[in-house]
């Protein structure tokens, strides 16, 4: 399952960007700085189709990996 580190789109966005992750059935983590995206590969596409209408940064993938959890 891929694990993706995203930062936060602009604040008047980010309700959108939760509601869409949700309609896709996307499993998230918020914090104050980042999102944690948790991906199944099902979901790929519909995270693609997110990713470009928010014009997200993807700060880093697979962030568990990198972290040694």
């Amino acid at each position: 399952m891929p694990t993706y580190q995203v930062d936060p789109p602009p604040y008047q966005r980010r309700k959108a960007f939760m509601d869409a992750l949700e309609e896709a059935g996307i499993d998230y983590h918020r914090d104050t700085k980042e999102y944690l995206v948790y991906l199944k590969d099902r979901q790929v596409e519909a995270f693609q189709r997110i990713h470009r209408d928010f014009d997200l940064t993807v700060s880093e993938d697979d962030p568990m990996v990198t972290m040694g959890m």
